[in-house]
């Protein structure tokens, strides 16, 4: 219901922006204003792109962060156990036979 409320309220305002005028005899509809409301529809096209876009940005730096920050605890963990300096990211390859086939389970 809300969002019913809020189109038809955008649509009305947006038309009262582009100066829309009906007559009815002879019956006519102008827009003499259209490229207002186009460019108020650009905007805000282009900032819900814009803010999309961004927020992706965040959570794949965040997960990239959250990776990083498991794969230096494991090496650190794995350091203590085993008495062994570990180098790069790709730690686990020695240490399980089906790590190196590229199979998971």
């Amino acid at each position: 219901m809300k969002t019913i409320l809020f189109m038809a309220i955008t649509i009305i305002a947006l038309l009262y922006i582009g100066e829309l005028t009906i007559t009815f005899k002879p019956f006519s509809i102008s827009l003499p204003g259209w490229y207002k409301p186009v460019g108020i529809l650009l905007f805000w096209l282009s900032m819900a792109v814009y803010t999309i876009g961004e927020k992706n940005k965040g959570y794949k730096q965040g997960f990239d962060d959250g990776v990083n920050k498991c794969i230096e605890y494991i090496k650190k963990t794995m350091s203590k156990l085993y008495k062994v300096n570990i180098v790069g990211k790709s730690f686990l390859i020695g240490w399980f036979s089906h790590a190196e086939n590229g199979i998971t389970n």
